[in-house]
């Protein structure tokens, strides 16, 4: 199976996304909350499985001046797919990164105002 790589962090006080590379080049999606300090996600899916990649800035008690980024499940019935992940600090210092290979054929969706789904 092919896989992809996609890194997600956050940027200054107000922007979540993701970066991958393709032919060289980098191509991605953010979403910028106009520092509101909400939660933004990314569900990411391929088949019948898949997640949500999270992100928060500077969210209480967390110190201010830094990112939270986490994952979660589609549905609370739903495993996390068995995806290879690892998570490291980005380009940006206050900004932790998960790198995650999803399959190719993965869908990336910004969620972030999308309410809960059933």
């Amino acid at each position: 199976m092919k896989l992809r790589t996609l890194r997600f962090y956050g940027h200054s006080d107000d922007t979540f996304g993701y970066e991958e590379i393709v032919d060289g080049s980098d191509r991605g999606d953010d979403h910028d909350n106009c520092n509101n300090g909400s939660l933004m996600a990314f569900k990411i899916t391929s088949k019948d499985e898949g997640m949500i990649v999270t992100g928060q800035y500077a969210p209480s008690p967390i110190p201010d001046g830094t990112w939270v980024v986490g994952i979660t499940l589609l549905k609370e019935d739903s495993p996390l797919p068995n995806w290879p992940m690892k998570w490291g600090t980005s380009d940006l210092v206050y900004s932790p990164s998960l790198i995650l290979e999803a399959p190719d054929d993965a869908v990336i969706e910004d969620i972030t105002n999308s309410g809960h789904e059933d």
